[in-house]
Order: C-alpha cells, then sequence, then structure tokens
C-alpha cells in the first residue's frame, strides 16, 4: 500500500516530530514539579543529553517514545512499510545508539532509568514507575 500523503506532506509531518518538551515528557515534568524533585533537563555536556537529570541522586531519566526506540508494547512493534529498509536501519541505529549511551552514563557513574511513552498515558503506570526509579536513587544520607 502507498502512502496517503504526498512526499511533501510527509516530509512537513515528520519535521514537526519534537525531539524536546514532548507531551510524554511534559506529563513527567508535571509529576515532578508537583512532588518536589530537583531536577535539570537536556544537560549538553552528558552523553545523550538525558531527558532529566538528578545530580543530588547520580540518576538519569530519558522518557523514550515506543515507536522509535523499539518498545515491546504494542506501539512500539509496527514496521512501517514503505521503505522497510531504510527504517529497520533508523530504529535499530536507534536501539543501538541508546545502548552505547546508557553505558557511556554508567561508566560515568550515573544510574539510567527509562520511561516509556505508554507509561505515560495513564497516571496509575507512570506514578509507581516513576516514584521507583527515583526512590532507589535516592542521594546518600549526610553524615552527621
Amino acid at each position: 500500500m502507498s502512502d496517503v500523503m504526498t512526499r511533501e506532506q510527509r516530509l512537513a509531518c515528520m519535521r514537526r516530530i519534537q525531539a524536546r518538551h514532548t507531551g510524554p515528557e511534559q506529563k513527567v515534568e508535571a509529576l515532578l514539579d508537583r512532588w518536589g524533585f530537583a531536577y535539570e533537563t537536556h544537560v549538553p555536556h552528558l552523553p545523550g543529553r538525558p531527558d532529566f537529570v538528578f545530580q543530588d541522586r547520580s540518576l538519569v531519566l530519558f522518557v523514550h517514545g515506543c515507536f522509535w526506540h523499539r518498545h515491546s508494547c504494542h506501539e512500539g512493534q509496527p514496521w512501517p512499510k514503505q521503505n522497510e529498509g531504510f527504517w529497520r536501519r533508523k530504529l535499530s541505529g536507534n536501539q543501538a545508539r541508546d545502548q552505547r549511551l546508557q553505558s557511556k552514563l554508567r561508566l560515568l557513574g550515573w544510574k539510567v532509568g527509562v520511561i516509556w511513552e505508554c507509561q505515560t498515558k495513564k497516571p496509575e503506570d507512570l506514578e509507581p514507575r516513576l516514584l521507583s526509579l527515583l526512590l532507589h536513587s535516592a542521594p546518600p544520607a549526610p553524615v552527621p
């Protein structure tokens, strides 16, 4: 089946896809603000510019789109029918890059967490996942 959009329409559509401050990131950020956690966003000197950086916890969080990073959920599994070779290389390359960046961050002493787009769709899924990541990387207790 061919694409229902012209090449120009498809390019315009793809250009509108954001890399930062996406809807899922905004949902995570709203919870972090409500809970009072201190964080930075998109820190340029760290590998991969993690979406959220918690210096006091040595924790970085990425908020990944299920399709773009090939999550195991139903949204991450379909392969585009058009230009299949390109998409396989592109999406497999995204996964390989994610693994490389996460390894680099761990070597630098960071704990790495991933929140998937599908987990942000329901608060009952997002809140426990996010709290678990944050609480399992609590900062060390101050020395008296």
